[in-house]
């Protein structure tokens, strides 16, 4: 990828494969690598916790997903300038999701329904579930419980290469 800084405005469309994507959907999850690549790695960031993921958005200049993530308090990446970034450069839709996962916050949810963005509110309850499973899995000492078999040479779905 150039340097140019991706700025993207997701569509329905884009966002419902990523939902699709967390519910460990491979046709969705081609369908993203195909059409959204920087979706596809943000999907594998929540799923598998491949923190490559979000190096590769960084790297490739994605900065409204590498600024989502660390807007998720679950993680060391955590940044509270990150929300300010989503606000500031009017990715509002990212920062109710990331209010929503942090906080339960229902005023953003009910914001995202209605400015139409109701694939926002339903991806911000798909991380949620996985963040949720991952805290469950770390409290029971276990988080080999949410994937079989070893995970050294795990490539993303399908075992397909990905770039990151």
């Amino acid at each position: 990828m150039d340097s140019t800084t991706h700025n993207n405005t997701y569509t329905e469309i884009q966002i419902l494969a990523l939902v699709k994507s967390f519910e460990k959907d491979e046709a969705a999850f081609k369908w993203l690598l195909e059409n959204a690549l920087e979706l596809a790695a943000l999907s594998d960031f929540f799923v598998y916790r491949k923190p490559t993921a979000n190096e590769w958005l960084e790297k490739n200049h994605f900065p409204i997903l590498s600024n989502f993530i660390k807007t998720i308090e679950d993680f060391d990446y955590y940044d509270d300038e990150a929300f300010a970034y989503l606000m500031h450069n009017n990715h509002r839709e990212w920062a109710a999701v990331a209010s929503i996962i942090n906080d339960g916050d229902a005023q953003a949810s009910i914001w995202l329904i209605k400015s139409g963005l109701k694939h926002y509110a339903l991806l911000a309850e798909k991380i949620d579930k996985c963040l949720r499973r991952m805290r469950h899995n770390l409290s029971e000492g276990d988080m080999g419980a949410e994937f079989e078999g070893d995970l050294s040479n795990f490539h993303g779905f399908g075992g397909l290469e990905l770039l990151w």
